[in-house]
């Protein structure tokens, strides 16, 4: 909403979540329900019974998202989506019962109060708002109807793929071929090369396992969470939206979403056949996952997320913006590649690798896709942004 400079809606979405966090937690405080006494416990919850935090909050949320992008659904589409959303908050509620941690007068009063907060923050949002709004109520237009167009996450007219069948084409070739380079690499190091290359490798791993102490194995730890899956998955869940907000295109967040899918079934490829050994050190990882050693999954996939997201910033918000987020996202590319040899469950050659094939994968797809064609210039620079018409 800020992006798409508008403020009152963003406050609008704020104050409203965050009213109903205060809801929640002053009834509960004020009504000190204990929580229903069940023979099979299935979940333990330490705090009151009455509300239910789950149905007073999923009826704030979702209905906040219906009511502030209901316009931009089709007129036909909109009952059936308002049903959807009213379906999904009945199934949330419904399950604090059946899990045993809320009695119905707990779900039904959070749905209420819920409700309650709704209407109040919607009305007073209206009086407050500058535009006239229209007779007809919220549950019929939305909140602010006059703003379907920028609330839309891109233009209609904004082709998802320049050319279509060529580009899907490229992209395609250019996948096979560098999973072609990077499976022959793969089978060279465990292969024809495996003396000296092991030999280095185990040098520089075991040098690592040399300096271990507690203060590093908590950074290494906590770092190497930027590579991880929940952690690649919340970066992505958080750039997306801001992407489409940011350009207001559709092919930029589809860069971002590609880089990341087309490296991790990559990885997945390349892994099942090379089948590489784990250092043979100790691992300070609990659970290993079954993938093997060569490539290393945790540094590609920071490699093509962060990196798709610092090549955007360059090209829409200009080059002295870019080359911050690249040092970003250099520096932690670098971070996680040093976690994963000092957690001892990659050799220098996996983590190089890795670097080397998801960098050739952005390329592939900068140059496929062209996700900054439609990219403002920039006074300062000079010049077009890279990737531009």
């Amino acid at each position: 909403m800020l992006i798409r400079r508008l403020p009152r809606l963003a406050v609008y979405v704020a104050v409203t979540g965050l009213g109903a966090v205060v809801l929640t937690t002053g009834v509960k405080a004020l009504v000190d329900r204990a929580r229903p006494a069940v023979d099979a416990v299935l979940l333990v919850t330490p705090d009151a019974s009455f509300p239910s935090g789950h149905a007073l909050g999923s009826m704030v949320t979702y209905g906040v998202l219906l009511l502030v992008f209901l316009p931009t659904v089709p007129s036909r589409w909109r009952r059936a989506v308002e049903v959807g959303v009213l379906l999904l908050v009945v199934l949330i509620g419904s399950s604090r019962v059946a899990l045993g941690v809320h009695y119905p007068s707990d779900v039904v009063g959070g749905w209420a109060l819920g409700a309650v907060w709704l209407a109040v923050t919607a009305a007073a949002f209206r009086r407050w708002s500058p535009e006239p709004t229209p007779d007809r109520g919220v549950l019929d237009a939305g909140l602010r109807p006059d703003l379907r167009s920028q609330l839309r996450p891109a233009p209609e007219h904004d082709g998802l793929l320049p050319n279509h069948g060529r580009t899907a084409a490229e992209i395609l070739v250019g996948f096979v071929a560098l999973w072609g380079m990077l499976l022959g690499l793969g089978l060279l190091i465990t292969g024809a090369l495996r003396q000296p290359v092991e030999s280095l490798d185990t040098q520089v791993v075991n040098w690592f396992v040399s300096i271990r102490t507690d203060e590093l194995s908590a950074i290494a730890e906590a770092v190497g969470r930027f590579g991880s899956t929940p952690g690649i998955v919340v970066a992505l869940l958080v750039a997306v939206p801001l992407v489409l907000a940011m350009t207001r295109r559709r092919t930029p967040a589809l860069f971002v979403v590609l880089a990341v899918v087309g490296e991790t079934a990559l990885f997945l490829m390349v892994a099942g056949i090379v089948e590489r050994d784990r250092p043979p050190v100790e691992h300070l990882t609990e659970v290993l996952p079954p993938t093997s050693s060569f490539p290393s999954g945790h540094v590609a996939a920071a490699a093509a997320a962060y990196g798709s997201i610092a090549l955007l910033v360059g090209a829409w918000l200009g080059r002295r913006a870019g080359r911050i987020a690249m040092s970003a996202a250099l520096l932690i590319v670098v971070a996680v590649a040093l976690s994963r040899m000092y957690r001892g469950v990659h050799f220098l050659t996996d983590v190089l690798a890795s670097i080397a094939y998801a960098s050739a994968w952005l390329a592939i797809l900068w140059a496929s896709l062209r996700p900054a064609r439609d990219a403002p210039r920039h006074p300062r620079d000079g010049s077009a942004p890279a990737g531009g018409r």
